[in-house]
Parts: C-alpha cells; structure tokens; sequence
C-alpha cells in the first residue's frame, strides 16, 4: 500500500494491521505445529499489556517480541519476514547486560530478506525444522557494494568456500555463521515447505546496526484497517509514555 508525505513527493510503503495480525496469527499456528512452545507475552492480548506493563520493561527496552516487516518493499510475501525475539540485550544498558540475542524466525518459502550486513553484530542461523533454508553471501567491495570475490563461510564448525552470491542449502539442524560486514540473504526454498530458523548472535540493534544494499526500511509503516491484536516492538517506543512507571516523589 502506499502512502504519500505531505509536502514531499517521497512515496512510502506501508502494511495493513489486518496483514500483521493475520501473519502473526498464521506464525503461532507454524511454531505449534514445530511443537515450539512461546512464552506467554507472545499470546497476550491488548489488555493483558495493559495489565502487565508495570513488570515488563525489558520486553519494551530490549525490543522483545513480534516482529513483522516488508523492509518498506510494499510486497510482503516477496520480501518480508516474521520473527519472534526472545532474548535481547541493550547495548550500553547496566540494567540489561545481555550480550547476546535469539530469535526463532518464520520463513515462509521465496519470501527473502532484503540484502544487508551488520557492522558489529555476528550471527549464527540454524534450521530448526521444516524445509530448507537457502542463504547467500558476498563481500563488500571498496564501495561497500557487492563484491565479486569468493569468500569462506563456517557451517556447523567446517569452512565451506563459496562463490559471490552462490546459493548454500541449510537442511533441518544445519547452520551457518555470518560474520560482520558480510552481506547476505535467506529465505525458504522453494518447494520445500516453510522453516523455522532461529538465529543466535550479540545484541541485536536493528536501529543502528543494519545496512542495506538498496533503500529499505527495518519497520513498517501501518495503516490501522482493523484494531490492533498484538504489539509489535517496533511500536514499543511510541507506546513508551504511556507505560512509563513514574517514580514515587
């Protein structure tokens, strides 16, 4: 869908809630059907937020939770991706230390990311059932373009070398590290049923620390077709004041 900025002639894309909702709906449904059990947060409704907000600050800091974005492509079932973060730290934050982050990811077949790389974060991408996960890497040229040279890749602990963009295939309990300033792409393959990855790595920052090899954007714009039935964490900050816990004079 989109949506044109006043005073400008920019065009942005933007999702409908009724898409998120159904998406998110369909994800719980997927991650069942793995027998992957989520914590009880992914399930609360409006209300239960409302009720819990008091003891549920590092779910809104660290960005816990739902995670639905088309990176501003307007086609989410071709570019797009739904996760379900789990842990997170905060970098810089005494009060959330971890130094790490997990998310178990839905990826649904074709349905790829947008090209991009990390400068600080390191990831490791696991398949944790259902098809196969195709993943492709290239370096960064002098440009921070793609780059046509081979590279060397670790899957599960052996040195695999690839070619630039060449496709690797991740069965059920494979994985593969990508390290910073690697760009790269994944998806389900074709044919092969949908997947559930789970990527573990440092600190996630999805506001500071992704770059894109075209213009893309981490969260969606939303237009509010319907009434929201879960948060996202990309809508945790415009929520913030409302659930901000004052304190006592």
């Amino acid at each position: 869908m989109l949506s044109q900025t006043k005073g400008f002639e920019a065009i942005i894309f933007a999702m409908y809630r009724s898409q998120i909702n159904h998406t998110i709906k369909d994800a719980i449904k997927f991650f069942e059907s793995r027998n992957f059990p989520l914590p009880p947060f992914a399930y609360w409704t409006i209300s239960d937020w409302k009720k819990e907000k008091r003891s549920c600050q590092e779910i809104f800091t660290a960005r816990l939770g739902w995670d639905v974005t088309d990176f501003g492509s307007g086609d989410f079932e071709k570019t797009g991706r739904i996760i379900f973060t789990l842990r997170n730290g905060k970098k810089g934050s005494s009060e959330y230390p971890k130094p790490y982050a997990q998310k178990l990811m839905y990826l649904k077949e074709e349905q790829k990311s947008a090209i991009h790389y990390h400068r600080i974060k390191m990831e490791d991408a696991i398949n944790v059932g259902g098809g196969i996960i195709i993943y492709r890497f290239w370096k960064q040229d002098r440009n921070a373009h793609l780059s046509g040279a081979k590279l060397t890749v670790s899957v599960d602990g052996c040195k695999v070398t690839l070619k630039a963009g060449q496709r690797l295939s991740l069965a059920p309990g494979e994985s593969v590290c990508t390290v910073p300033g690697m760009y790269h792409q994944f998806y389900a393959k074709k044919g092969s049923g949908p997947v559930m990855s789970m990527e573990v790595s440092g600190v996630c920052d999805d506001e500071n620390d992704n770059f894109w090899l075209e213009k893309a954007s981490r969260f969606p714009e939303i237009i509010e077709d319907e009434p929201r039935q879960f948060y996202l964490c990309s809508e945790y900050n415009k929520l913030f004041g409302f659930w901000r816990i004052k304190k006592k004079e």
